[in-house]
């Protein structure tokens, strides 16, 4: 019996790398299945290596293709052709056959509307799927915003954070949340999908970066956020007076910002407040000149964080937009809409 079994998986293996090169013959191109690997010499023992290649990669056209070209032959030999899982290839099989998915347009032709490729995201369930199945990942480095019911702001919690407050029997609070809750992902301290945004640094849709990307980039965007952190400082100072007082000054600005973020203020009063004469003034500059009383280690530093800001052609924002677009990305709806309602504000003060 058991050398029956046998003999028929060698069988469907040599089945399977046939029908392989037969498509080839035809005309398909499967190099992205094999990477490389010559299909003249495709053994079983190929196709087997070729599983795990492809479990955490997004289907490419040319393997929408081919899972299409043979929906009707055994998924079981097909999935093993492609790298994939069987549960993989019928998810994938239904998602081409609704006109309404991404790939269903992609395969039949129209990828001619560039603006409604434009406007597509992927779905953050896709996201998380490719940080959960994929081992070179380590889950501790990512986090989530979520709404919650009882908060004025989004909650953040860390990626495998325990379910203990949803009913259900999912464990994992992100698995237990509704997907529509889910607002935005991050690999450590940045922003990789964000919903309202439509940002998407992890699978790439919408013009984004790949997460493989963020990841080899990530020392350099947090030293640059460092530097940006300290220009938005200094410059603020100098905004503030340069004087010693302009430090406290800044302390209790900086007390403002932590009540919006906490939903303890709202955006109307904190803006008000931002652009009065106490801070910095109808214009948002403030005084934005240094002071001759300023201490000279302020001068120095301003100068010196502006001669490594990158260079820009048109006219610097003001101050206190600068020191708003260094909120973390954590906070990442608050940032926007601060900066969308002090722009408001300063636009209407200048007309």
């Amino acid at each position: 019996m058991m050398v029956l079994c046998f003999c028929t998986m060698v069988v469907a293996a040599v089945s399977t790398t046939n029908r392989v090169q037969r498509t080839l013959t035809h005309g398909a191109c499967l190099s992205t299945f094999t990477h490389g690997a010559c299909l003249n010499t495709f053994t079983k023992r190929t196709v087997l290596m070729c599983m795990p290649q492809h479990v955490h990669e997004a289907y490419t056209r040319k393997e929408d293709a081919f899972l299409w070209a043979h929906q009707n032959e055994p998924l079981e030999e097909t999935a093993l052709a492609m790298g994939r899982g069987v549960r993989s290839c019928t998810a994938r099989l239904e998602r081409l056959r609704n006109p309404k998915t991404e790939g269903h347009r992609r395969l039949f032709g129209v990828e001619g509307d560039d603006e409604g490729k434009a406007a597509r995201l992927r779905p953050v369930r896709e996201c998380i799927q490719r940080i959960m199945h994929d081992p070179s990942l380590d889950r501790g480095d990512f986090s989530f915003g979520y709404r919650d019911r009882f908060r004025k702001t989004l909650a953040l919690a860390p990626f495998e954070a325990p379910n203990e407050s949803v009913q259900g029997g999912e464990r994992a609070l992100m698995l237990a949340l509704p997907e529509h809750r889910i607002q935005s992902l991050f690999y450590r301290k940045q922003l990789v999908w964000h919903k309202a945004s439509r940002l998407d640094h992890i699978l790439g849709s919408h013009g984004g970066l790949r997460l493989a990307q963020v990841i080899e980039g990530y020392s350099e965007w947090d030293e640059e956020r460092k530097q940006s952190i300290t220009r938005a400082r200094d410059r603020a100072l100098l905004a503030l007076g340069g004087t010693a007082e302009a430090t406290d000054t800044l302390a209790a600005f900086k007390v403002l910002v932590a009540g919006v973020k906490a939903g303890d203020m709202e955006t109307d009063a904190f803006v008000t407040t931002a652009l009065s004469t106490a801070y910095f003034g109808p214009d948002g500059g403030g005084h934005d000149t240094p002071e001759h009383d300023a201490p000279d280690d302020l001068l120095a530093s301003h100068m010196a964080s502006q001669s490594s800001a990158p260079s820009a052609a048109h006219v610097p924002a003001p101050a206190v937009i600068e020191l708003m677009r260094t909120i973390p990305d954590a906070h990442a709806d608050t940032r926007a809409e601060l900066i969308r309602e002090l722009s408001k504000r300063i636009a209407s003060a200048e007309n």
